[in-house]
């Protein structure tokens, strides 16, 4: 019963992790979901940023105090595919083993990670669950030829590749060897005041073992830091020996009792070690970070990042911005020169622009990389500046016809001015907020003769609606837009 009640709530956490990555249940259960992840809800934090969401954080950091790692065997969404992958491949008759991860490198992990992330480096989304996650999700949109595939993309595969083939030698071998968050709720639920135990008449019939998971039961005894506190074992227990219960019983493994003597100084010791050399690398790789010289940013980074070097701090990669992009503008940076971080999102103008009347991705961003604006706030954002080569611009350079770029401009920025006998483009930067729908209609092959630049920080243009000359007409071109379908 147990195990069919918890096979049904990380199902529908799996489907929840997916309606929020695309955004099919709104902004709000987005945001819900997001603040369920400890490390991209506690980014912001390290910024003396307040996340809206961050008593939900800390109520789900909390909890392992109270019933130890319900997370991991009940909402985490790689944890279910974990134990998908372990069911499916249970017919091909190998006999898994124990993750047996060594604490010594979760500890080292979790340091890492945590240092990281306190200094305010995105580096932690390297280890982070939820943001591979939002990896390997995201290779749905390259499927579909949403989006290119990329090191983001390549890493997706690859935490996909560990979730789908390891479970088959070791179940929850991500969880119990790599996972810096599985490691916190190891640590916070040898603390915690409800914990699964043995009492002393269990006979030692294997009915537990066989029904863990995460095979952290051997002869009755438990291994308290493989142990995901899933509650399976209490319901195939025939005797009801093992269950959850306010103390341990005595027959807890040894590893969940302190060391006597000696030994537990040296495992101290040794974790403080440890510890202390994880947040020693995390210092060391933010101050390479920060002394590297920034690169000249090429690339557009989405409305709401505030800047490009504010942006590369706070992206941590997740993908969740492109999901939910309508016109498909926000790619991964990947690899490219100039770009605002490895994995990182831009704003790819050849192949689309950036919708007038939208926010979504504004509202998604679980690090506050991209901040909320409303609409009408957002429509002002700019973001860039476009550019006009007159040496490529067709009445410039071939004199004749062509008012595309003047056509798709939701601002106004761009008007047309009569030269001779034709009529030809001049752009008014003040108006102009980088949102690319020129350069994305212009017919130019294969270099457009208007491309927007970034802008290092973001600022915000004129309203067309409110000043400026001829906005009574702007107003109308807009309303109009706004009933048509973008013209190329």
């Amino acid at each position: 019963m147990i195990a069919r009640i918890r096979l049904q709530l990380s199902a529908f956490f799996f489907l929840l992790s997916l309606a929020s990555f695309f955004a099919w249940g709104g902004d709000r259960l987005t945001a819900f979901f997001n603040a369920l992840h400890p490390f991209p809800s506690l980014a912001p934090l390290a910024r003396f940023d307040l996340p809206p969401t961050l008593l939900l954080t800390a109520a789900v950091l909390l909890l392992p105090l109270l019933v130890g790692r319900l997370y991991c065997s009940y909402v985490c969404p790689a944890g279910f595919l974990q134990d998908l992958a372990a069911r499916l491949t249970g017919p091909w008759k190998i006999r898994p083993r124990a993750a047996a991860g060594s604490w010594s490198l979760r500890l080292f992990l979790l340091a890492l990670a945590a240092g990281l992330l306190a200094l305010r480096s995105p580096a932690f989304h390297y280890l982070d669950h939820f943001c591979n996650l939002g990896r390997a999700y995201s290779l749905l949109l390259v499927l579909l030829d949403y989006a290119p595939f990329g090191p983001a993309a390549l890493l997706g595969l690859s935490f996909m590749a560990v979730l789908g083939a390891a479970p088959a030698f070791r179940p929850r071998w991500f969880c119990g060897t790599l996972c810096p968050t599985g490691t916190l709720y190891a640590l916070l639920q040898k603390r915690s005041l409800w914990k699964v135990s043995v009492r002393e008449d269990c006979d030692s019939c294997g009915a537990c073992a066989a029904a863990c998971p995460a095979l952290c039961i051997d002869r009755g005894r438990i291994d308290p830091e493989l142990c995901i506190q899933c509650l399976e074992c209490t319901g195939a227990c025939p005797r009801g020996a093992i269950g959850l219960r306010r103390s341990p019983g005595r027959r807890a493994d040894a590893a969940g009792a302190p060391p006597a003597g000696g030994e537990g100084r040296k495992r101290l010791l040794r974790s403080a070690l440890l510890w202390f050399t994880g947040s020693l690398w995390a210092g060391m790789f933010r101050t390479i970070g920060a002394q590297a010289a920034p690169p000249v940013l090429s690339t557009v980074v989405p409305p709401g990042g505030r800047s490009g070097s504010r942006f590369a701090e706070r992206c941590v990669a997740c993908q969740t911005c492109v999901s939910v992009c309508p016109t498909g503008v926000l790619v991964p940076c990947g690899l490219q020169r100039g770009s605002p971080g490895v994995a990182a999102v831009r704003l790819d103008f050849m192949k689309s622009y950036c919708s007038y009347e939208c926010n979504a991705c504004l509202a998604v961003c679980p690090s506050r990389a991209i901040s909320y604006y409303p609409l009408e706030v957002k429509k002002t954002i700019k973001i860039g500046s476009s550019a006009l080569d007159t040496k490529l611009c067709i009445p410039y350079a071939d004199k004749k016809d062509c008012a595309a770029c003047h056509e798709v401009c939701p601002t106004g920025a761009v008007e047309m001015v009569k030269r001779e006998r034709i009529f030809a483009p001049e752009l008014r930067k003040d108006y102009c907020i980088g949102c690319g729908s020129c350069q994305k209609a212009c017919p130019t092959q294969p270099v457009k003769a208007i491309v927007v630049l970034p802008q290092e920080i973001h600022s915000f243009a004129f309203n067309p609606k409110q000043h400026g000359p001829g906005a009574a007409r702007r107003r109308l071109r807009i309303a109009a837009a706004k009933k048509t379908e973008f013209p190329f």
